[in-house]
């Protein structure tokens, strides 16, 4: 053969079988996460945002590393709600246990 046709042949299987660089996305357990790169977020933060309001995760990648998520907001109403159960039943266990002193002793202990 000639030549020229088997460098022809060699570029079109160098072409062909070139190394392929796979980026690696991290890996994401929840069906309902997406991840995409920061450029894509700033570009589309509203689209983003919206998703996350319907329920949906993302996380914003850089350089294909998790750098942050972008989650739905979700009242923390029962955690408010635990506090103040909590506070009332310390509050309740605590009625008539006193120090043994006046709070004036101790306020003139503390004078001294």
């Amino acid at each position: 053969m000639c030549r020229r046709v088997l460098q022809a042949r060699r570029r079109l299987f160098h072409r062909c079988h070139k190394a392929k660089i796979w980026l690696i996305q991290p890996i994401l357990s929840e069906a309902r996460v997406a991840a995409i790169g920061l450029f894509e977020a700033k570009t589309h933060l509203s689209e983003y945002v919206a998703r996350a309001e319907a329920g949906e995760e993302v996380i914003i990648t850089r350089h294909n590393k998790p750098v942050a998520k972008i989650v739905p907001y979700v009242q923390q109403q029962h955690a408010r709600d635990a506090r103040q159960t909590a506070v009332a039943a310390l509050l309740a266990q605590a009625s008539g246990r006193t120090l043994g002193l006046s709070w004036r002793a101790l306020r003139d202990e503390g004078r001294r």
